[in-house]
């Protein structure tokens, strides 16, 4: 057998039953003395201010505690229960009972474009039901803070599951349990009739890009409120050190100008007259039609010079017709500039070879002359030329067959 050895006392802890007595009844911190001292208190003194300086923080806190010991209960709630929400819901203040009033959803920035609207739809309320949708697969969300005893039940849970946890080989975020012990929270709440018969209590949905967002922010806030605590921010003061000027006194009547006005020496007009950077065309030589004077008849004969052809004069004001030679197409820039370059390069020595397409047929190795479908066949890449063969096509196809030429090789499988 094992001996269990008493526990140390210590000289403290050792006292006469005379002393331990008197000592329990002038403890300060004793049930009937406590009982008293509440009993004495008034009942403003005990009363709860939350961090938005407003009373009645108590009783939410109690309603939430309450919610928060059911997050893991699979029965609805009983009648017991149900007057417990009831009651608690009852001792809330005015201020916690008022209709739940939603965060409005707007963008912070500016509307920027020509109608300063947003380009895809102009219709309102539409981007607000559209930020409502924050996480994948999710309906629309709020965010805990929306009411206060919602708030305190969300930071209750968040204690009750400070990190992750891991079930069945699997990890399990902690914002996955605060959100189905919310969630089974609320399916309590709201399948009793009596609950949402004699009282307000509204629990709207949130979710987890919601719920991350409401603990960073609040988790910030209360770092700068601690840090803020340690540091004297200066006060600046509303009145200056010296005197000011007295202010200046107003005009009667505006002021008029007697100078000659300004004058402006604009620049001289060049518009048109910039020269724009285009490739220069080759233009279309147009040769003018030219007019052959027209001379009168004359009565006295003429004698000309052997070798002249004679022209029968025409009447005054008439036109002999000239044939005016086509206008050459006009040549792209592309192609001018091709023919620059090969012209330089001509110049240089280094010409290239011109490509060219063959336009004779295949050359038979057998005989020199160009393979035709008559006289040349193919077999398994041997060639029969007709010339050359001493045997008919068929009995050079049995020759190469006994070769072992005329199968297909077979792939290593």
């Amino acid at each position: 057998m094992e001996l269990k050895k008493p526990p140390r006392q210590s000289g403290l802890d050792m006292e006469t039953p005379s002393t331990s007595s008197t000592a329990s009844n002038s403890q300060p911190g004793s049930s009937l003395d406590a009982a008293h001292s509440l009993s004495d208190e008034s009942p403003e003194s005990r009363e709860c201010v939350g961090p938005d300086n407003i009373d009645g923080f108590g009783e939410v806190h109690d309603l939430a505690a309450y919610l928060v010991s059911l997050r893991d209960q699979e029965r609805p709630l009983d009648n017991g229960q149900a007057d417990t929400i009831v009651k608690l819901w009852a001792a809330l203040s005015d201020y916690d009972k008022r209709p739940t009033v939603f965060t409005p959803r707007f963008s912070s920035a500016a509307p920027r474009g020509r109608f300063k609207a947003s380009k895809s739809t102009v219709a309102p309320g539409v981007e607000a039901t559209r930020r409502c949708f924050l996480g994948q697969n999710t309906g629309p969300a709020q965010r805990p803070d929306t009411n206060r005893y919602m708030e305190a039940i969300i930071l209750k849970l968040c204690n009750a599951y400070p990190v992750n946890i891991v079930q069945n080989r699997v990890r399990v975020l902690r914002w996955t349990l605060v959100l189905r012990a919310y969630q089974n929270i609320k399916t309590l709440v709201v399948q009793c009739s009596k609950v949402m018969n004699d009282t307000g209590i509204q629990l709207v949905d949130i979710n987890q890009s919601t719920l991350t967002q409401w603990f960073n922010k609040k988790s910030k806030e209360t770092e700068r409120q601690v840090l803020e605590q340690g540091i004297t921010l200066p006060k600046p003061s509303m009145t200056a050190p010296a005197p000011l000027p007295a202010a200046l006194a107003r005009q009667p009547e505006l002021l008029t100008g007697t100078n000659e006005g300004h004058h402006f020496n604009l620049p001289a007009n060049a518009a048109g007259a910039a020269k724009t950077a285009r490739r220069q065309r080759a233009t279309q030589s147009k040769q003018p039609v030219t007019v052959l004077p027209s001379y009168p008849l004359s009565a006295t004969p003429f004698a000309f010079p052997p070798g002249v052809v004679f022209l029968s004069p025409q009447p005054v004001g008439t036109v002999v017709p000239q044939e005016v030679p086509a206008a050459e197409p006009q040549v792209p820039p592309s192609t001018m500039c091709y023919r620059r370059k090969r012209l330089q390069q001509e110049r240089e020595g280094n010409v290239q070879r011109k490509r060219y397409n063959r336009k004779d047929g295949t050359t038979c190795r057998q005989c020199g002359k160009e393979r035709l479908a008559d006289s040349h066949r193919q077999y398994f890449g041997n060639w029969w030329c007709r010339e050359k063969s001493d045997v008919s096509f068929e009995e050079w196809v049995e020759k190469l067959k006994e070769q072992g030429k005329g199968k297909r090789r077979k792939t290593n499988e």
